[in-house]
């Protein structure tokens, strides 16, 4: 019978692979899409918000949000990018980011806790 023909082997052969700027400025076009798409989304739901909320409760939750956007952004630890990064085996690592986020996601939980009780009781007081 003689040898099976890879097809994979014939097909990568006919279509050369693209230059890597094209494939570039497509990803870019991607995350610039993307990211549109959650502005617009969060825009959306900030206008639902403002119309179901008085403005006192709308102030509160726009505290809310500032607050857990600035947690995210000091929170950020790199540990997902460095093991992506590294070209070696990662097995002995991937413990530390899990570890990392477990304890960031407990410390989250807990501001978050302790903010929205601050903040009942300052209700409570008004």
């Amino acid at each position: 019978m003689g040898t099976p023909i890879n097809k994979e082997a014939i097909d990568n052969n006919l279509y050369p692979p693209e230059p890597l700027s094209k494939r570039v400025v497509r990803g870019g076009i991607w995350v610039f899409a993307l990211r549109i798409t959650n502005r617009g989304l969060l825009f959306i739901r900030t206008i639902i918000f403002a119309r179901l909320l008085v403005a006192h409760d709308f102030g509160l939750l726009g505290i809310a949000m500032v607050s857990k956007a600035t947690l995210e952004t000091f929170s950020q630890t790199g540990f997902q990018v460095a093991l992506i990064q590294k070209m070696e085996d990662v097995k002995l690592y991937l413990d530390t980011p899990c570890n990392a986020s477990t304890i960031k996601g407990i410390a989250k939980t807990r501001s978050s806790r302790e903010f929205s009780m601050r903040s009942s009781r300052d209700l409570v007081d008004i």
